[in-house]
């Protein structure tokens, strides 16, 4: 069989199953008077002051109410009866995934004519039964310092969560990139990341495919582990990403960054070699949103572009390449078609253009669509893997990788007690690598130099992905039920020269240059492969609230990966769920009182 095909094959096995993920925040509560009993037929009305986007609902005859699938955002909450004051709650601040519990209590009229509150729901939810989640809201994300505008770098402020770390210097170490993070120690290619609930990870890698500006980012939440049926797709953790929209108040942000060289501290390194490197960089962008039609459609886009010219230089010392050059020169290794090390400083670049625009119409009170475009172009020369301190210029990978994805979204609620979430999407991508030496073969002496062409980083993939998922979200006094389906295909064709040009490992220096390798390996097959997936992930969760103190969440979870029927290979699972969550009433107990409580 085919060397990338049993590579392909590998990755469709592994890789995540479709999974519709938990993005929007809900609201739920009861209505008692002053007396504490229950106050049926209020009308509660959340108002986006942004947007003038409003939804109502009448409480039902215990009191009780719920909105389901709020985008995340600030709100103002208003409840009203006849012959009670009108009950304000202002500045509610939701976040993504978040459920708000609230108690509201009418006075009568003509105690008050309004009774506004402006204290915050608790962040802690004590109904939620399992799962240990971080949300990176949006005054962290532009006030926190971080070394890059790559906004998944906040992922490490969640707990448990740890850079992936860069493989060893092994020859079989690949150069592929990953999603950049570890949760409790699991590996980084496990995880997932959505966007607007839509997945956006790389099915080669699983690192994160198109790259947003940080200024159209609004908050992110990192789930380190999670057991709602809901829930799927990663073995290890989950980023789930929401976007900005725009709003009825026009508001535009621009920005520039720059970096010389002449301002940096002289590196020991290339001080040796009396020369300064080189660094020119910028990175600028903008952004704006507003209204087109106002309290009806909005807009929001945003566009960053960075350029970066730089040197770099192997951390071998002045001796090793000299020797090894000299070494060349008596025309020894004479399949090796780098001849010449590196002495001093090689160049490196990078030019990096991100773009991404989201549209928002509201049809009626009840309904609303999203369209968002988003896409990446990068191109990174000499430094975009292999870049370790052993590595000379021949060795260091380049890079180029193009991105475009197109995203829709329906939100309707049905009735007041349901809600229905379609979402999709169609992106492509394509990554091309290569290595200065692209003829090979490749050499390594392990904690000496690394030089001609590696074992791995000289590849083309192309993937295409077409996603629809429905979520149905149906709420009653005790009982709040979701369901839902998604459908992912993806498509996958690799055209690699891997492995092919053979890679020598030298144990010291001076087997090197005895000609004495103490082992070889190559691989021997065509170049190229194509395979294509049919992902499907179905679901059903009720989380049952039976008292105020106690919760469960039941549920299932069906997946199934469907590969080419040539293969002979299947791939399902079924996931059943539950949790109980139970919060304490010491201050009920009493001598003589029953236990349990409740």
């Amino acid at each position: 069989m085919k060397r990338p095909t049993i590579v392909l094959i590998i990755l469709l096995c592994w890789s995540r199953f479709a999974a519709a993920q938990i993005q929007q925040a809900s609201i739920e509560g009861t209505v008692v008077d002053s007396s504490g009993l229950a106050v049926p037929g209020a009308i509660i009305e959340l108002l986006d002051p942004a947007t003038s986007q409003t939804r109502s609902l009448a409480t039902d005859s215990a009191g009780t109410f719920r909105f389901t699938n709020i985008p995340p955002g600030t709100y103002v909450l208003r409840a009203e009866l006849s012959g009670f004051a009108t009950y304000e709650q202002r500045d509610l601040a939701l976040t993504v995934a978040q459920l708000a519990r609230l108690s509201i209590v009418l006075t009568p009229a003509s105690v008050a004519e309004t009774v506004t509150v402006t204290a915050q729901v608790p962040l802690l939810d004590p109904s939620r039964t399992a799962g240990m989640s971080t949300v990176v809201d949006t005054e962290r994300i532009e006030e926190l310092p971080v070394r890059s505008r790559n906004y998944l770098e906040f992922t490490l402020l969640a707990p448990g969560v740890a850079p992936s770390q860069p493989g060893g210097r092994a020859p079989s170490t690949t150069s592929m990139a990953d999603s950049g993070f570890s949760f409790a120690g699991l590996r980084p290619r496990s995880n997932l990341l959505t966007i607007d609930g839509l997945d956006n990870n790389d099915e080669v890698s699983g690192a994160s495919r198109t790259e947003l500006s940080l200024e159209i980012v609004r908050e992110f939440q990192v789930v380190s582990n999670g057991w709602s049926a809901e829930n799927g797709g990663a073995s290890g953790g989950a980023i789930n990403v929401v976007t900005k929209s725009g709003a009825n108040t026009l508001h535009g942000d621009a920005f520039l960054f720059g970096q010389s060289g002449r301002l940096n501290a002289l590196p020991k390194l290339e001080d040796l070699f009396g020369a300064r490197p080189s660094l020119t960089r910028y990175r600028g962008g903008l952004a704006i949103g507003g209204p087109i039609a106002r309290d009806r459609t909005f807009y929001y886009a945003a566009a960053e572009q960075e350029y970066t010219r730089g040197e770099a230089a192997a951390d071998t010392g002045l001796g090793t390449p000299s020797t090894i050059n000299a070494f060349l020169a008596s025309g020894h290794l004479s399949r090796l078609a780098t001849r010449e090390l590196t002495l001093g400083l090689a160049p490196t670049a990078l030019d990096e253009t991100e773009l991404s625009a989201k549209l928002t119409h509201q049809i009626n009170s009840r309904h609303s669509v999203v369209a968002r475009i988003a896409g990446t172009n990068t191109d990174e020369r000499g430094d975009a893997f292999n870049s370790g301190g052993l590595s000379d210029a021949s060795a260091r990978g380049s890079s180029r990788t193009h991105d475009v994805a197109l995203t829709g979204d329906w939100t309707g609620t049905l009735t007041s007690r349901i809600t229905n979430d379609v979402r999709g999407q169609y992106a492509t991508r394509r990554v091309a690598r290569n290595t200065g030496d692209s003829a090979g073969p490749g050499m390594v002496v392990p904690g000496v130099a690394e030089f001609g062409r590696p074992y791995a980083g000289n590849d083309q993939n192309d993937q295409t992905y077409a996603e629809i998922s429905d979520t149905l979200a149906v709420a009653s006094r005790h009982h709040f039920v979701k369901a839902g389906a998604t459908v992912t295909h993806v498509g996958v064709t690799v055209n690699g020269v891997d492995g092919l040009g053979g890679l020598y490992v030298f144990p010291t220096l001076n087997a090197l240059l005895a000609g004495q390798p103490d082992s070889y390996r190559q691989t021997f097959a065509p170049p190229s492969a194509t395979l294509a997936t049919l992902r499907t992930g179905v679901f059903v969760q009720d989380h049952w609230t039976p008292r105020s103190a106690l919760s469960f969440d039941l549920g299932v979870r069906f997946d199934a990966s469907a590969l080419p029927s040539a293969l002979d290979i299947t791939n399902r699972q079924v996931s059943p769920r539950i949790g109980v969550a139970w919060t304490p009433e010491l201050a009920r107990l009493r001598i003589g009182s029953s236990w349990p409580p409740w």
